[in-house]
């Protein structure tokens, strides 16, 4: 054993020189803990950070920029000998345990399982024993398990038993007990599964687009004025100030600078700060960090990411392209899920996020100056509590403070109307609709009248569920909004295999967007098919009505997974069109020659009267517009062909049904 040595399982997975890595383990012979000065983690510089004797260990240097808010070890516990164990325990699974499949264990990961020994410790210092004794015997590990609650819990817990399981005795001192994998097994049958993120009613996702605007233009109207106070404000410890905030500065009254509010008329900024009450500097410290989170929600709705994804962009993430046609607007982050290690990728994102990224960059960039911070790209959401405004930042000058909203009062939904977010009957219905089998009505969260809690989850899956199918975007101010990214992540993520790399991930937004398009085309067809009362024609129409409609509760109730898989399989396909719907799952040569009409003669379309007669409204319009010009053009004449195809179905087959 003398000869072995362990290095951290993290460490040939990190970007660094070697001077950062931690002390490498030479167990020796028996059990043998490393010594007090053993280092844990290091510093970009080599200086060390954390060791074995610490009952800190800090490994955020180790993380992704996105993930340094988590990254402590903490060892609290009440009896030295539990802290002992924990500590021995945790350093065994980051030093000695072999990952499966030669992967590697990351920081996440390490700290997912500390949680659980956690649990473990405090377990055994309810029980009055040691977590040798739990791990050693069969009942007190029952018992022990038993006591968990989440799947969660008991997934990395069986984990850990693994990973000690195959640890050497004379290294780790236990003989672990793991034959229990079929108590964990029963007892994560017991514990409901964890429900799916929902969908955000459209309804609601467009009043948070549309709230979300108004505070920003708010911002966009006065904007150099307002940073011009903002960087005086930072500046000048005196300006903006109380009068006995000014006299503890030792200024006598001739030396006063404006207080608060005469400097904000002097920058004209008054009716901006009465509209959100703002009338001293910890006022609009609270403001500013409320508009810092706005512009990072408008970046998490229109890009779909993960907030540590989010929190790993710079102040040059946002990446603009020109073709011929149009601009492309992409992000540049930082992605760890799963892979663990941080991997650069991008999201295809569209103009709407041009304004809210610039008004979080010029935060991170005065934040960045005040705080002496030496960066070419400081990160995006910088801590706003480097400007001292509120308790001040302590600077690390190996780890950059990012900003993260601790509470509700933090967040920009505190300037918003809550009852515009409140759930209505229709609400529910679309809820059902996602998900018929859950039991909305019966959660508090979602219930008539609950106003609705946004998370980050819930924005990256309401994306995908609306690009994916325009069609079940029913609102025309969300459509409007939604129809650029909803193109542009069509054509990059399902389309275009020559940058598939960028994408690769298997947890990026594209394989969401890709995963959900089946249930969400689903979701469409049968809103239209079952969910709507009007007589509906055409060929896969006519199918409709006489074999589905009227056995539609059986179809929603039994069926739906069904019909979901015949979309995943390309058996069925859904896509909204000018008169009805089109479920062909072969390529259209029609749409090539943009023929409206040729849709009626073929064996997959849905026809509804509602969208014939307005299309005919529409090209009827159009005839005589043409028709003024000359009668006889080709113009004239082959859009002429159109509408009178389209009233000839409507006489022929609508009204002569009805």
């Amino acid at each position: 054993m003398k000869d072995v040595n362990y290095n951290a399982n993290f460490i040939d997975h990190l970007f660094m020189d070697d001077q950062s890595t931690p002390d490498t383990y030479y167990p020796g012979e028996g059990r043998t803990p490393p010594p007090g000065k053993f280092v844990i983690s290091r510093n970009l510089k080599g200086k060390p950070i954390s060791t074995y004797a610490d009952d800190t260990w800090d490994f955020r240097s180790y993380r992704n920029p996105g993930n340094t808010d988590r990254g402590k070890l903490i060892f609290n516990f009440k009896s030295k000998d539990i802290t002992s164990e924990v500590k021995w325990l945790t350093f065994l699974l980051i030093y000695v345990s072999e990952p499966e499949r030669g992967s590697f264990l990351s920081i996440s990961t390490i700290m997912n399982y500390y949680g659980s020994l956690k649990k473990l410790g405090y377990y055994a210092q309810r029980q009055d024993i040691l977590p040798k004794e739990v791990l050693s015997n069969l009942t007190n590990l029952e018992n022990f398990i038993s006591s968990l609650n989440t799947r969660k819990d008991l997934t990395s817990t069986s984990s850990i038993l693994h990973h000690l399981s195959t640890i050497p005795i004379e290294i780790s001192g236990y003989r672990i007990f793991y034959g229990i994998k079929q108590k964990i097994h029963s007892k994560k049958l017991e514990i409901k599964d964890d429900e799916q993120h929902p969908v955000i009613p459209p309804r609601i996702l467009s009043n948070l687009i549309n709230s979300l605007d108004t505070f920003l233009h708010d911002i966009y109207s006065c904007e150099e004025v307002f940073f011009n106070f903002l960087e005086k404000l930072a500046e000048n410890p005196q300006f903006a100030r109380s009068k006995s905030m000014q006299t503890k500065l030792g200024l006598t009254s001739k030396q006063f600078e404006p207080c608060f509010l005469e400097a904000a008329a002097i920058y004209q900024l008054e009716e901006v700060f009465l509209k959100y009450n703002i009338a001293n500097t910890p006022n609009f410290s609270g403001f500013l960090t409320r508009l810092q989170h706005a512009c990072r929600i408008y970046i998490h709705l229109y890009s779909g990411m993960r907030q540590s994804e989010a929190l790993s962009l710079s102040t040059e993430s946002l990446s603009i392209t020109k073709t011929r046609t149009q601009y492309t607007y992409k992000l540049k982050g930082i992605t760890s899920k799963l892979s663990g290690q941080g991997k650069s990728t991008s999201w295809v994102s569209s103009c709407e996020i041009e304004g809210p990224f610039r008004i979080a960059r010029k935060l991170s960039l005065l934040v960045a100056k005040f705080a002496e911070i030496e960066s070419n790209a400081p990160p995006l959401f910088i801590s706003l509590k480097y400007l001292g405004f509120s308790s001040p930042q302590e600077k690390n000058p190996d780890l950059i403070a990012l900003s993260h909203t601790s509470n509700k009062c933090s967040e920009v939904f505190h300037y918003f109307d809550d009852t515009q977010f409140s759930i209505t009957n229709s609400d529910l219905d679309h809820l059902e609709g996602t998900n018929p089998f859950r039991a909305w009505e019966a959660e508090n969260a979602f219930s008539v009248g609950s106003v609705w809690r946004f998370t980050t989850h819930q924005f990256r899956r309401s994306l995908a569920f609306y690009c994916s199918q325009s069609a079940n975007v029913s609102l025309p101010s969300l459509k409007r909004q939604l129809k650029h990214l909803s193109r542009e992540m069509s054509v990059y993520y399902c389309q275009s295999s020559s940058i598939h790399s960028e994408f690769s991930s298997d947890q990026h937004i594209s394989q969401l967007f890709i995963s959900e398009k089946p249930a969400s085309d689903a979701y469409a067809y049968l809103k239209l098919v079952l969910q709507n009362n009007e007589k509906l024609f055409g060929s896969h129409g006519k199918f409709v009505e006489k074999n589905v409609k009227f056995n539609k509760n059986t179809i929603l109730e039994s069926s739906r997974k069904t019909l979901i898989s015949k979309f995943k399989k390309g058996e069925l396909a859904y896509k909204e069109t000018a008169i009805g719907a089109c479920t062909t799952t072969s390529p259209c040569d029609k749409r090539l020659f943009r023929s409206i009409s040729a849709c009626l003669s073929c064996n997959r379309a849905i026809v509804t009267k509602s969208k014939i007669e307005r299309v005919i409204r529409r090209q009827n319009i159009f005839v005589q517009e043409l028709g003024n010009d000359n009668t006889t053009s080709i113009e004239f004449r082959t859009e002429k062909r159109e509408l009178d195809a389209l009233i000839n179905f409507r006489d022929n087959v609508i009204y002569k049904k009805d």
